[in-house]
C-alpha cells in the first residue's frame, strides 16, 4: 500500500500536465484520493466458450483498515469451501498481486499526455487514453485502447473499457482476436467519488493457429464499507487540520 501523504502528492503533481485534460485530471485526481478507503466483497464468476458458467464463484473480502496478512479472505473457492491446500496458494497468489499492486498501478501505465476525446455528451465525456510503450511484457502497448468515462457534473470516473485495437500475440503461442473488458464505477456513499462496482471480460484466442479458445469472467463488488487504510493509523490531528483525512 502506497504512503498516501507523500506518494498521493507525486501522483497528482504528476497528473497536472498541460495535455491531460482537466476534467479527467480531476477524475483520476478522486480515484487516487479515495484509493483503499473501502472494504468490499468481491465476487468472481468465470465463463467457458458458450457463455455459462465455468464451475463455481469465487468470493473475497478484502479491508485495507487490517494488517497486510489479513486484508484479504477468501470465503468461497469454486463455489465451496477451500481446502488447506487450496487456501495455501490462494494466499501465495494473493500475496504476488499485492506486491504488484504496490509498485505499479494503472496510472502508471498510462500515457496522460497524448489524451484524446472519443466521444462526448452534455453529461460525460469518453477520453481515448494511450497505453505507455513497454508498460508490459504480454502485450503490445499501441495494440491496446482504454476509454475511460467521466461524468461532467460529478467530475469522477465512471466507467473505463479496454479492448485490442488488432490482433495481437500473447506469450508466443496464443493469439487474442477479440476481446475486452469494461468497468464500471458507482456512488457508494456521498460525498466520496464513485468507487469499482463491477468488470467484465472476455476474449477469443487461437492456439497455435489451430484451436480456438474462449473465456470470460466477471468481478461483482459489495458489501462496501468506508475504512481508514492500515498504513494511515498513525495520521495525527494537528491544531484543527488532519494530516490525513478520508
Amino acid at each position: 500500500m502506497r504512503r498516501l501523504l507523500l506518494v498521493l502528492a507525486l501522483l497528482t503533481a504528476g497528473l497536472a500536465r498541460a495535455d491531460t485534460p482537466a476534467l479527467l485530471q480531476s477524475a483520476l485526481q478522486k480515484l487516487l484520493a479515495n484509493e483503499d478507503h473501502w472494504a468490499f466483497t468481491m465476487k468472481t464468476q468465470s465463463f467457458d466458450k458458450t457463455g455459462k458458467p465455468a464451475g463455481g464463484p469465487y468470493v473475497e473480502r478484502y479491508d485495507p483498515s487490517k494488517p497486510f496478512d489479513q486484508q484479504w479472505q477468501l470465503y468461497k473457492y469454486n463455489g465451496r469451501s477451500p481446502t488447506n491446500l487450496e487456501l495455501s496458494s490462494w494466499r501465495r497468489s494473493k500475496a504476488k498481486y499485492m506486491a504488484q499492486r504496490q509498485e505499479h498501478s494503472l496510472i502508471d501505465k498510462l500515457d496522460l499526455d497524448h489524451v484524446t476525446v472519443a466521444s462526448e455528451t452534455p453529461d460525460s465525456v469518453i477520453y481515448l487514453v494511450p497505453v505507455l510503450k513497454n508498460a508490459s511484457r504480454r502485450f503490445p502497448a499501441d495494440k491496446v485502447e482504454v476509454f475511460m468515462t467521466v461524468d461532467r457534473a460529478q467530475g469522477a470516473l465512471t466507467g473505463f473499457s479496454v479492448q485490442p485495437r488488432e490482433p495481437f500475440r500473447v506469450a508466443g503461442v496464443l493469439k487474442l482476436e477479440s476481446g475486452r473488458i469494461d468497468g464500471r464505477l458507482d456512488v457508494i456513499k456521498q460525498p466520496y467519488a464513485p468507487a469499482l462496482t463491477w468488470v467484465k471480460g472476455d476474449g477469443h484466442l487461437k492456439l497455435l493457429g489451430l484451436f480456438h479458445i474462449g473465456m470470460g469472467a466477471e468481478q461483482t463488488y459489495s458489501d462496501f464499507e468506508r475504512v481508514r487504510p492500515y498504513n494511515d493509523r498513525f495520521a495525527v490531528k494537528i491544531g484543527d487540520i488532519k494530516a490525513l483525512d478520508f
